[in-house]
């Protein structure tokens, strides 16, 4: 295969801010949603996906490693394990793991049903179990959890398609989020379950009126960031037991994704700005600069930024539209 993958060193003209650009040829580059694990042990490199294919970027030597061949085809939903050292995905029904930087086998964790299509997957703090989401007969989608040691499965929670935004409390073994996106006049998008399914209950209580959206758990396990898109725009964080709800900064943000301990939240605005927030004072400092004109809303698709965080805080990674064509840029932050 020949590498078509660009790596390049730039700066914003406006900001002066110095990144490492990561573009393709003829497609858009992304990576993962912002709630799922892109980086590996020590902030050596993270996974991106272009034209179908996911690859791995070493940040030391900038060299972009392809990973699906080596996973046995065409995979979706990669995840970098807990351990930042394998990495977890989706092949046809079968949720995989493999090493995440040298050869070495690819592992069948589980095989989902014939009737069932997976949709995401998050692993709990240890690697030990999993949640899933799949899709039943293209009607429902169904939260489950597996115990990987015995291959047990619980179902945990049914419900309509739109279910998504699947995650595990990075820091527990036992709580599942997920978001009910079905229309903006549901009350209660962001819930927690239990992995025996009991205790499903919403995890923010809105209040009527209040859009929900872009729920993202701290490394640490002990916070919750999201924004509120309706009435009032914003930014909050709250507690992962629920408590301290807050608003951390009032403005047009839009997806959010908080440092390992949630000191600091990396958030972008409708308009493609991306900026680093202190949850503690609401301050923040521009690092990408808005692109869209007269303030509009970044079109819907692989443009959008996504701002991420890596394990250490030491990385932000976002999607750049401002071309037309996503391209990853990283920058440090430190």
């Amino acid at each position: 295969m020949t590498c078509q993958i660009c790596v390049e060193e730039a700066r914003d003209a406006k900001t002066g801010v110095a990144y490492v650009r990561i573009g393709y040829e003829s497609a858009d580059v992304v990576h993962p949603y912002f709630h799922r694990e892109a980086w590996s042990a020590d902030d050596a490199g993270f996974i991106f996906s272009a034209d179908r294919e996911v690859w791995y970027l070493d940040i030391a030597s900038r060299q972009a490693i392809p990973l699906s061949g080596r996973a046995g085809g065409r995979i979706s939903a990669p995840h970098v394990a807990r351990d930042g050292r394998r990495l977890l995905f989706i092949r046809d029904r079968q949720v995989c793991v493999m090493p995440l930087l040298k050869d070495g086998p690819v592992e069948v964790l589980f095989e989902i049903d014939a009737d069932l299509k997976p949709c995401e997957i998050s692993p709990n703090c240890d690697d030990t179990g999993m949640a899933v989401l799949v899709e039943v007969k293209e009607i429902l989608r169904r939260v489950s959890y597996v115990e990987l040691a015995t291959k047990k499965r619980t179902d945990c929670f049914e419900g309509h398609r739109r279910i998504g935004h699947l995650q595990m409390n990075p820091a527990h073994r036992d709580t599942i989020m997920f978001a009910d996106q079905h229309d903006a006049q549901n009350w209660q998008r962001m819930y927690t379950v239990k992995t025996d399914g009991r205790e499903h209950f919403p995890f923010y209580r809105q209040r009527p009126g209040e859009w929900v959206t872009h729920e993202c758990f701290s490394r640490d396990g002990k916070w919750v960031t999201f924004t509120v898109a309706q009435p009032t725009k914003g930014l909050h964080a709250v507690r992962a037991d629920g408590s301290d709800a807050r608003r951390v900064a009032a403005d047009r943000y839009w997806h959010a994704c908080p440092s390992a301990d949630a000191s600091t939240i990396a958030a972008d605005l409708y308009d493609g700005e991306v900026r680093l927030v202190r949850r503690e004072t609401g301050e923040h400092r521009t690092v990408t600069p808005p692109w869209t004109p007269g303030g509009r809303m970044v079109p819907q698709g692989p443009l959008h930024p996504h701002p991420c965080l890596s394990r250490t805080g030491r990385w932000l990674l976002h999607v750049d539209g401002s071309s037309g064509r996503g391209v990853l840029r990283l920058i440090d932050v430190s």
